[in-house]
């Protein structure tokens, strides 16, 4: 039995006779499909930014280097994020400068 059909059968089950258990079960499933899924478009945001910051578009390396700074659907990594800062900055991003002066004391 594929793990739909299960689902199905348990919410079957529960509106034969309707129990606290029942609901709980149902409500549990409903919350781990959201998290899985909000596991996977985190992955999918963080992908495309990626692949258009090693293209070379200085909003989206600005944007990785957010990502990588503030530890957002990746881990926190401080030496990735000015690299990427510094690649927005070099391609004409002002917000790269900014962020690079204030927070890593690298001014132009």
């Amino acid at each position: 039995m594929c793990w739909s059909e299960e689902k199905t059968l348990l919410i079957t089950k529960c509106r034969i006779g309707i129990s606290k258990l029942c609901v709980l079960s149902v409500v549990i499933i409903g919350i781990f499909y959201i998290f899985l899924w909000s596991l996977d478009s985190a992955s999918l945001f963080f992908n495309e930014v990626y692949e258009k910051a090693i293209q070379g578009n200085p909003v989206e390396q600005r944007r990785l280097g957010q990502l990588y700074h503030q530890g957002k659907f990746t881990k926190q990594d401080l030496n990735e994020a000015r690299m990427w800062f510094q690649e927005a900055a070099q391609n004409g991003s002002k917000m790269a400068e900014d962020i690079l002066c204030r927070d890593f004391n690298k001014c132009v």
